[in-house]
Protein backbone atom coordinates (compact mmCIF):
# COMPACT_ATOMS: atom_id res chain seq x y z
CA UNK A 1 0.00 0.00 0.00
CA UNK A 2 1.36 3.68 -0.84
CA UNK A 3 2.17 5.78 2.02
CA UNK A 4 -0.45 8.75 2.04
CA UNK A 5 1.94 11.59 1.45
CA UNK A 6 3.24 9.96 -1.31
CA UNK A 7 0.03 9.65 -3.24
CA UNK A 8 -0.29 13.51 -2.19
CA UNK A 9 3.07 14.28 -3.61
CA UNK A 10 2.39 12.42 -7.41
CA UNK A 11 -1.45 14.13 -7.35
CA UNK A 12 0.52 17.56 -6.78
CA UNK A 13 2.99 17.07 -9.42
CA UNK A 14 0.74 15.93 -11.72
CA UNK A 15 -1.42 19.44 -11.49
CA UNK A 16 1.90 21.43 -11.77
CA UNK A 17 3.23 19.19 -15.06
CA UNK A 18 -0.90 20.19 -16.28
CA UNK A 19 -0.63 24.17 -15.10
CA UNK A 20 3.00 24.69 -16.70
CA UNK A 21 1.22 22.81 -19.99
CA UNK A 22 -1.43 25.23 -20.05
CA UNK A 23 0.26 28.22 -19.35
CA UNK A 24 3.35 27.83 -21.64
CA UNK A 25 3.48 30.45 -23.70
CA UNK A 26 3.07 29.61 -28.05
CA UNK A 27 6.17 29.41 -29.70
CA UNK A 28 6.63 31.50 -33.09
CA UNK A 29 6.39 29.53 -36.67
CA UNK A 30 7.58 31.34 -39.06
CA UNK A 31 7.02 31.44 -43.18
CA UNK A 32 8.67 32.73 -45.49
CA UNK A 33 10.56 32.23 -49.13
CA UNK A 34 10.63 34.40 -52.25
CA UNK A 35 8.11 34.83 -55.40
CA UNK A 36 9.13 34.37 -59.16
CA UNK A 37 7.45 35.00 -62.55
CA UNK A 38 7.25 32.28 -64.80
CA UNK A 39 10.50 33.43 -66.56
CA UNK A 40 12.47 32.44 -63.30
CA UNK A 41 12.68 36.92 -63.05
CA UNK A 42 11.80 38.39 -59.58
CA UNK A 43 8.08 39.12 -58.30
CA UNK A 44 8.55 42.04 -56.31
CA UNK A 45 5.82 43.28 -54.06
CA UNK A 46 3.50 39.88 -54.15
CA UNK A 47 0.32 39.24 -52.39
CA UNK A 48 0.99 36.23 -49.96
CA UNK A 49 -2.17 35.37 -48.14
CA UNK A 50 -2.45 32.04 -46.47
CA UNK A 51 -5.34 30.28 -45.01
CA UNK A 52 -5.13 27.59 -42.11
CA UNK A 53 -7.63 25.17 -44.28
CA UNK A 54 -8.71 23.66 -40.89
CA UNK A 55 -9.61 26.57 -38.99
CA UNK A 56 -10.32 28.89 -41.70
CA UNK A 57 -7.68 31.60 -40.24
CA UNK A 58 -6.41 33.99 -42.58
CA UNK A 59 -2.78 35.54 -42.92
CA UNK A 60 -1.20 38.33 -45.25
CA UNK A 61 2.20 37.79 -44.94
CA UNK A 62 4.10 40.83 -45.16
CA UNK A 63 6.01 41.37 -48.49
CA UNK A 64 8.15 44.98 -49.84
CA UNK A 65 7.44 46.52 -53.08
CA UNK A 66 11.53 46.59 -53.71
CA UNK A 67 11.78 42.59 -52.81
CA UNK A 68 10.47 39.14 -53.84
CA UNK A 69 10.63 38.17 -50.45
CA UNK A 70 7.61 37.40 -47.87
CA UNK A 71 7.25 36.63 -44.52
CA UNK A 72 4.46 35.37 -41.85
CA UNK A 73 5.21 34.75 -38.38
CA UNK A 74 2.32 32.45 -36.72
CA UNK A 75 1.87 30.72 -33.29
CA UNK A 76 2.46 26.99 -32.49
CA UNK A 77 -0.71 26.25 -30.56
CA UNK A 78 -2.74 29.13 -31.20
CA UNK A 79 -2.60 29.74 -35.29
CA UNK A 80 -1.32 26.02 -35.91
CA UNK A 81 -2.59 22.76 -34.75
CA UNK A 82 0.33 20.15 -33.75
CA UNK A 83 -1.72 17.41 -35.23
CA UNK A 84 -1.17 18.65 -38.75
CA UNK A 85 -2.46 22.01 -39.70
CA UNK A 86 -2.97 22.22 -43.83
CA UNK A 87 -1.87 25.81 -45.08
CA UNK A 88 -2.95 27.28 -48.55
CA UNK A 89 -0.68 29.62 -50.32
CA UNK A 90 -2.85 32.27 -52.40
CA UNK A 91 -0.03 33.79 -53.95
CA UNK A 92 -0.68 36.99 -56.90
CA UNK A 93 1.66 39.57 -58.70
CA UNK A 94 0.87 42.92 -58.41
CA UNK A 95 -1.09 43.28 -61.47
CA UNK A 96 -2.89 40.23 -60.54
CA UNK A 97 -1.72 38.98 -64.33
CA UNK A 98 0.02 35.65 -62.75
CA UNK A 99 -0.62 33.89 -59.53
CA UNK A 100 -0.28 30.47 -57.74
CA UNK A 101 -2.61 28.76 -55.38
CA UNK A 102 -0.31 25.91 -53.61
CA UNK A 103 -0.85 23.93 -50.35
CA UNK A 104 1.16 22.58 -47.60
CA UNK A 105 0.78 20.44 -44.08
CA UNK A 106 2.68 21.25 -41.53
CA UNK A 107 4.86 18.42 -40.04
CA UNK A 108 6.38 17.85 -36.56
CA UNK A 109 9.48 18.47 -38.04
CA UNK A 110 8.59 22.14 -39.49
CA UNK A 111 7.30 22.81 -35.44
CA UNK A 112 10.43 21.64 -34.12
CA UNK A 113 12.66 23.67 -36.64
CA UNK A 114 10.44 26.44 -35.90
CA UNK A 115 9.04 27.33 -39.25
CA UNK A 116 9.13 26.67 -43.18
CA UNK A 117 11.81 28.19 -44.63
CA UNK A 118 13.01 29.04 -48.29
CA UNK A 119 9.10 28.13 -49.58
CA UNK A 120 9.41 29.50 -52.86
CA UNK A 121 6.66 30.09 -55.36
CA UNK A 122 6.48 30.56 -59.00
CA UNK A 123 3.79 31.97 -60.86
CA UNK A 124 2.21 31.03 -63.66
CA UNK A 125 -0.51 33.67 -66.01
CA UNK A 126 -4.21 34.07 -64.58
CA UNK A 127 -6.60 33.70 -66.32
CA UNK A 128 -7.93 37.17 -66.59
CA UNK A 129 -11.69 37.70 -66.84
CA UNK A 130 -13.18 41.15 -66.22
CA UNK A 131 -16.33 41.44 -64.27
CA UNK A 132 -18.47 44.13 -63.77
CA UNK A 133 -20.12 42.32 -60.78
CA UNK A 134 -24.00 42.18 -59.96
CA UNK A 135 -26.17 44.90 -60.93
CA UNK A 136 -29.38 46.48 -59.63
CA UNK A 137 -32.76 47.57 -60.28
CA UNK A 138 -34.54 49.78 -62.54
CA UNK A 139 -33.75 47.59 -65.56
CA UNK A 140 -35.16 47.31 -69.08
CA UNK A 141 -33.83 46.41 -72.46
CA UNK A 142 -32.41 48.78 -75.10
CA UNK A 143 -28.91 50.01 -76.44
CA UNK A 144 -25.98 51.04 -74.43
CA UNK A 145 -23.09 52.41 -76.00
CA UNK A 146 -19.77 53.51 -74.46
CA UNK A 147 -16.03 52.35 -74.05
CA UNK A 148 -13.80 49.93 -72.22
CA UNK A 149 -10.24 50.45 -71.39
CA UNK A 150 -8.35 47.22 -70.28
CA UNK A 151 -6.36 47.33 -67.57
CA UNK A 152 -3.89 44.16 -68.66
CA UNK A 153 -4.66 42.03 -72.20
CA UNK A 154 -7.75 40.46 -71.63
CA UNK A 155 -8.09 37.46 -73.98
CA UNK A 156 -11.80 37.13 -74.38
CA UNK A 157 -14.01 33.46 -75.05
CA UNK A 158 -17.27 34.41 -73.64
CA UNK A 159 -19.43 37.05 -72.38
CA UNK A 160 -21.91 37.12 -69.56
CA UNK A 161 -25.21 39.17 -69.10
CA UNK A 162 -26.10 38.95 -65.36
CA UNK A 163 -29.83 38.47 -65.77
CA UNK A 164 -32.57 39.79 -63.13
CA UNK A 165 -33.87 37.40 -60.77
CA UNK A 166 -36.68 35.58 -62.13
CA UNK A 167 -35.75 36.81 -66.14
CA UNK A 168 -34.46 35.99 -69.08
CA UNK A 169 -32.00 38.65 -69.02
CA UNK A 170 -29.39 38.78 -71.96
CA UNK A 171 -27.56 40.84 -74.77
CA UNK A 172 -28.43 40.25 -78.17
CA UNK A 173 -25.54 41.40 -80.15
CA UNK A 174 -22.10 42.79 -78.80
CA UNK A 175 -19.82 44.33 -80.65
CA UNK A 176 -16.39 45.76 -79.44
CA UNK A 177 -14.38 48.32 -82.11
CA UNK A 178 -10.62 49.09 -81.60
CA UNK A 179 -9.24 52.64 -81.73
CA UNK A 180 -9.41 52.87 -85.22
CA UNK A 181 -12.90 51.63 -85.85
CA UNK A 182 -12.36 48.13 -87.15
CA UNK A 183 -14.55 45.42 -85.63
CA UNK A 184 -12.89 43.68 -82.78
CA UNK A 185 -15.73 41.62 -81.71
CA UNK A 186 -19.39 41.19 -82.78
CA UNK A 187 -21.66 37.90 -81.89
CA UNK A 188 -25.11 37.65 -81.57
CA UNK A 189 -27.35 35.87 -79.55
CA UNK A 190 -28.27 32.34 -80.30
CA UNK A 191 -32.14 31.84 -78.34
CA UNK A 192 -33.29 30.63 -75.13
CA UNK A 193 -31.23 27.52 -75.44
CA UNK A 194 -28.56 25.77 -72.74
CA UNK A 195 -26.66 28.36 -71.35
CA UNK A 196 -27.94 31.91 -73.08
CA UNK A 197 -26.46 34.07 -70.71
CA UNK A 198 -23.56 33.36 -72.02
CA UNK A 199 -21.88 34.36 -75.86
CA UNK A 200 -19.49 32.55 -76.97
CA UNK A 201 -16.51 34.75 -78.83
CA UNK A 202 -13.86 33.80 -81.18
CA UNK A 203 -10.94 34.29 -79.23
CA UNK A 204 -9.65 37.68 -79.36
CA UNK A 205 -7.06 39.40 -77.14
CA UNK A 206 -8.35 42.90 -75.77
CA UNK A 207 -5.07 45.28 -75.13
CA UNK A 208 -3.71 46.81 -72.06
CA UNK A 209 -4.36 51.27 -72.35
CA UNK A 210 -6.06 50.91 -75.14
CA UNK A 211 -9.96 52.14 -75.67
CA UNK A 212 -12.59 49.70 -77.62
CA UNK A 213 -15.71 51.37 -78.22
CA UNK A 214 -18.72 48.86 -77.23
CA UNK A 215 -22.53 48.62 -78.64
CA UNK A 216 -24.85 45.89 -76.36
CA UNK A 217 -27.57 45.18 -77.65
CA UNK A 218 -29.71 44.06 -74.38
CA UNK A 219 -33.20 42.04 -74.39
CA UNK A 220 -35.52 41.23 -71.48
CA UNK A 221 -34.38 42.29 -68.08
CA UNK A 222 -30.59 42.38 -67.86
CA UNK A 223 -28.96 43.70 -64.29
CA UNK A 224 -27.31 47.08 -64.62
CA UNK A 225 -24.80 49.22 -63.35
CA UNK A 226 -26.53 52.64 -62.03
CA UNK A 227 -23.22 54.56 -63.02
CA UNK A 228 -21.76 56.42 -65.46
CA UNK A 229 -18.26 54.63 -65.18
CA UNK A 230 -17.52 51.51 -63.21
CA UNK A 231 -14.32 49.70 -62.45
CA UNK A 232 -15.61 46.07 -61.77
CA UNK A 233 -13.19 44.02 -60.85
CA UNK A 234 -10.08 46.23 -61.55
CA UNK A 235 -9.10 44.78 -64.69
CA UNK A 236 -10.63 47.37 -67.17
CA UNK A 237 -13.16 50.57 -66.90
CA UNK A 238 -16.58 50.91 -68.63
CA UNK A 239 -17.73 53.99 -69.32
CA UNK A 240 -21.53 54.83 -70.35
CA UNK A 241 -21.74 57.42 -73.40
CA UNK A 242 -25.16 56.24 -73.67
CA UNK A 243 -28.06 54.31 -73.05
CA UNK A 244 -31.21 53.86 -75.22
CA UNK A 245 -34.17 51.98 -73.50
CA UNK A 246 -36.85 50.20 -75.52
CA UNK A 247 -38.98 53.17 -75.19
CA UNK A 248 -36.86 55.80 -76.46
CA UNK A 249 -35.23 57.01 -73.35
CA UNK A 250 -31.90 58.20 -72.72
CA UNK A 251 -29.87 58.00 -70.18
CA UNK A 252 -25.09 58.34 -69.43
CA UNK A 253 -25.55 56.30 -65.96
CA UNK A 254 -26.77 52.90 -66.90
CA UNK A 255 -24.35 50.09 -67.58
CA UNK A 256 -24.79 46.59 -68.49
CA UNK A 257 -23.36 44.04 -65.92
CA UNK A 258 -21.27 41.33 -67.66
CA UNK A 259 -18.54 39.53 -66.97
CA UNK A 260 -15.73 39.53 -70.41
CA UNK A 261 -13.33 36.79 -69.94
Amino acid sequence: MKPKGLSILVIIVAMCALVASASAPPTPFMIQGYVFYEDGSECNNPTVNINNTNTSNNWSADTNASYNYYQLILANGTDLDLNGSELRFDVKSPDKTQSNVTEIIVTMENISWGGIFDFNITLAPTAIIFDTGHGTYPSIMGVHTGNFTPKCNITVHQIYTYPCAGTGGHSERIIFYNETGDTKIDVNWTGYQGDYHNITVPSVMLQVGKKYRYEIITGSYPQIIHNQTTCGNGFGTMECTGFVDANGREYDNWIPAIRLG
